[in-house]
C-alpha cells in the first residue's frame, strides 16, 4: 500500500515502502525454513509474499517471446545512468557502451550523469556516439546532466529544471518512422545514499547509543525528504504528460522503486514496459545484493512494447 500515500502527506509508510524487497525476501527464507519444519505457521510469509503479488509483477516477468507486429514501425530506445562513464581517462567504456548500442540497433540513447572529464572530453563522448546524428544536451548550471542522441529528427527540446535539486529531465519531440514521438529522458531525486553511506555506516559501527539514534533519525530525515521532492517531479512530470497530444515514451533513473509513489503515479498514466514485455528478473542497481529496480522504461497506451531488457 505505500505507493499509495503521497510522501508530504505521510512519512511511515512511504519509508516502510523502500524495505519492501528486503522483507519478501525474509519472508522468502521464513518460508523455506517452515516448509522444511512442516509447520503450519507457513501459510503466514505465504501470504505476506502473495499480498505482494502486484511488486512481484514489476520484477518477475514471463513473457518468454517477443510480440511482433508485422510491417508495425519500431522505435528502440536505450536509457543508462552513465554516472560520467566511470570518469574513465582512457573513455574505455564509453566506447564500448556505443558500439554495444549499435549493435542492438538502438534508435534513441537517453542517459543520466552525463559528461566527461579532463582527458577524455565532451567532444571524445560526442565522437563516439557520432553514429546518431541527432542530439539534445542541454546546459544547466548546478544540475547533472541529462543527454539525448538520436537517429532521427528532434523538432522539440525542452530542459525541464526542478526546484532544490540539481536533478533535472528533459522532453522531446522524437521524428520516428511511424510519427512523432513525445519522449521525457527522466532524472529523479537522488536517495543521497551513495553519498551518505560511509559516513552513516561509520557512525552506526563505532558510535555510541546516542550517536547511533541520531544516524538512524538523520538517514531517515534525508530519506523521507528526498521523496518528497521526487513526488512532486513526479507529479509535475505528469502534468506535462497529460498536456501531450503525442504518444509518450518515458524512461530515466528515477531512484524509485516499484513500491513508491513514484512508480505508482506514472504507471497510472502510462504502461511499464517490462511488465507487457519483459522476461525474467528485472532488477538496475548492482548492490544491495540486486534486489533494486530504480530505473524504467514507461509508455502511453498508444504504443505497444515489443521487449523490454537491462543487459
Amino acid at each position: 500500500l505505500a505507493g499509495r500515500y503521497h510522501p508530504a502527506e505521510s512519512t511511515f509508510m512511504p519509508l516502510l515502502g523502500l524495505a519492501l524487497p528486503f522483507l519478501l525476501l525474509a519472508n522468502a527464507l521464513v518460508l523455506v525454513v517452515f516448509l522444511l519444519m512442516r509447520k503450519v505457521q507457513s501459510l503466514i510469509p505465504l501470504l505476506a509474499i502473495l499480498a505482494n503479488w502486484s511488486y512481484l509483477t514489476t520484477i518477475i516477468q514471463f513473457n518468454n517471446h517477443p510480440i511482433i507486429v508485422a510491417n508495425a514501425p519500431t522505435l528502440t530506445v536505450a536509457n543508462y545512468n552513465v554516472h560520467s562513464f566511470g570518469h574513465e581517462f582512457t573513455g574505455y567504456s564509453c566506447k564500448e557502451l556505443a558500439r554495444y548500442l549499435e549493435e542492438q540497433q538502438v534508435d534513441v540513447v537517453c542517459f543520466q550523469e552525463f559528461g566527461g572529464n579532463q582527458a577524455f572530453t565532451t567532444d571524445s563522448i560526442l565522437s563516439a556516439f557520432s553514429h546518431w546524428p541527432h542530439r539534445y544536451i542541454p546546459q544547466a548550471d548546478g544540475h547533472l546532466q541529462v543527454a539525448l542522441f538520436s537517429l532521427h529528427p528532434l523538432s522539440h527540446q525542452e530542459h525541464l529544471l526542478f526546484p532544490e535539486t540539481a536533478n533535472s529531465s528533459m522532453m522531446v519531440h522524437v521524428e520516428a518512422p511511424g510519427g512523432t514521438v513525445t519522449l521525457f529522458n527522466c532524472h529523479l531525486q537522488t536517495t543521497s545514499i551513495s553519498q551518505r553511506r560511509t559516513t552513516w555506516s561509520r557512525e552506526m559501527d563505532y558510535g555510541d547509543t546516542r550517536q547511533k539514534i541520531q544516524t538512524t533519525q538523520e538517514a531517515a530525515e534525508t530519506l523521507h525528504g528526498n521523496l518528497v521532492k521526487r513526488a512532486f517531479q513526479v507529479d509535475s512530470l505528469c502534468q506535462r504528460i497529460r498536456q501531450t497530444e503525442h504518444p509518450v515514451v518515458l524512461c530515466g533513473d528515477l531512484n524509485s522503486m516499484p513500491s513508491s509513489y513514484t512508480y505508482r503515479t506514472f504507471s497510472t498514466l502510462l504502461t511499464d514496459a517490462f511488465q507487457e514485455a519483459g522476461s525474467g528478473y528485472m532488477y538496475t542497481f548492482r548492490y544491495a545484493w540486486r534486489l533494486l529496480r530504480i530505473d524504467y522504461s514507461f509508455h502511453s497506451s498508444r504504443l505497444r512494447a515489443i521487449e523490454c531488457f537491462s543487459p
